[in-house]
């Protein structure tokens, strides 16, 4: 015990207790991330946030729920979990849960003792609860780091009860109402606008295994205003014939999501000096003269990173073998970070990287179009270079 209080002196408040402990769980007031978008139903998410969360990584993540945990020796935290990825316990898995919003589901909060409730499901004994809330003048549009928290006191008076009993405000029970639910009275200090309760919950036994659990408060004052809609990111894209014919043939477009984030709603735009007759795996929003405008399908709206969809068409045109031009394809991307011009790659810095791909689009349309006049050249190239650098 006087090891792991050495290990996180400086972040965390130990919640220790003799009573039985139990693996697997969340908290359940004030009421997780991970925890309310499963009762949601992660089929239908409720906010935003939570779509943006699903977006990244796919709906499992929300059905193991109570399995936010890794094993890690020595109970170092921060020497595993990376800054901006606590909420997630540096696992791909729960990715979305690391996303810097001020639309997640947020339990009004005032400063004070609060009854906070832990619902754990799988009994596992021996364990200790630690709780930290971030910092005064924390932000919640940047990434939580490990220096964003400070200790809460009040954990040491965690009594265990069934999952529905006294002193909850929040009476969820998970699908099957069964488990039990630990009740700490936390020493809320005063804050103002959105903050972050985080949770772990360490096992003590050969695996070390942890539990973290993030749930956003608000304590109100502070207007964050609208969200605003998702980053727009670019897409490759690729053309080839299937089959032609005197007069016509039928080919297909390759959209691949090159980036780290899903795609959620994609658009391609490409010039033909043809007849486009139909189009499959896509819809054909507009023609106007040589201009397309091709979107997702309802069932192909999401590109996960590496993936790929293809978009087939036929057309009528009187040369033999001839191309679409100046094609494009870009995606709504709503893990992805806000909009930096001129990282074309979305890792965070404009780059040599980011140099190339626009002059692979040189003297075309294309998304490193940034300055809006219909053609990539030199001006859009003074854009990168001005951005040169980390991304603001």
């Amino acid at each position: 015990m006087r090891k792991l209080i050495t290990c996180l002196s400086t972040l965390l408040v130990t919640v220790s207790t003799s009573l039985t402990a139990f693996g697997h769980g969340s908290m359940a007031d004030p009421i997780s991330r991970t925890y309310k978008i499963f009762l949601d139903n992660p089929e239908t998410p409720q906010t935003a946030a939570a779509s943006a969360a699903i977006a990244v990584a796919g709906t499992q993540a929300f059905y193991d729920w109570n399995e936010v945990s890794r094993n890690i020796p020595g109970y170092d935290y921060p020497a595993t979990i990376p800054d901006g990825q606590l909420a997630g316990a540096g696992r791909d898995k729960y990715a979305g849960l690391n996303l810097a919003r001020t639309d997640w589901f947020a339990t009004p909060t005032v400063a004070g003792p609060r009854v906070c409730r832990f619902f754990t499901t799988t009994p596992h004994d021996p364990s200790v609860f630690k709780a930290y809330i971030t910092r005064d003048g924390y932000d919640p549009r940047q990434p939580l780091r490990w220096a964003d928290l400070v200790p809460v006191a009040g954990g040491e008076t965690a009594t265990l009860a069934g999952s529905c009993g006294q002193n909850s405000t929040d009476c969820h029970c998970g699908t099957s109402g069964a488990g039990m639910s630990y009740y700490m009275t936390l020493q809320i200090p005063a804050r103002v606008g959105r903050h972050v309760l985080y949770v772990t919950w360490q096992r003590i036994d050969p695996n070390n295994e942890v539990f973290f659990s993030t749930s956003d408060l608000d304590f109100g004052g502070v207007d964050y205003g609208n969200p605003g809609a998702p980053p727009i990111i670019p897409a490759a894209v690729t053309f080839a014939f299937t089959n032609q014919w005197i007069g016509g043939g039928q080919g297909g477009f390759h959209i691949t999501n090159a980036s780290n984030y899903a795609i959620r709603g994609w658009k391609l735009e490409f010039d033909w000096t043809a007849s486009v007759d139909s189009v499959w795996s896509g819809v054909l929003q507009s023609h106007v003269g040589n201009h397309y405008v091709v979107t997702n399908a309802p069932y192909n709206e999401v590109i996960l990173p590496g993936e790929s969809v293809d978009v087939g068409c036929t057309a009528t045109y009187p040369i033999p073998g001839l191309l679409p031009t100046s094609i494009i394809a870009m995606g709504s991307a709503p893990g992805a970070p806000p909009e930096c011009t001129g990282d074309a790659n979305n890792n965070g810095v404009v780059d040599a990287a980011d140099l190339g791909l626009m002059l692979g689009s040189w003297g075309q349309a294309s998304a490193f179009d940034y300055n809006g006049d219909g053609i990539t050249d030199g001006a859009d190239m003074a854009v990168i270079l001005a951005a040169w650098g980390p991304c603001p």
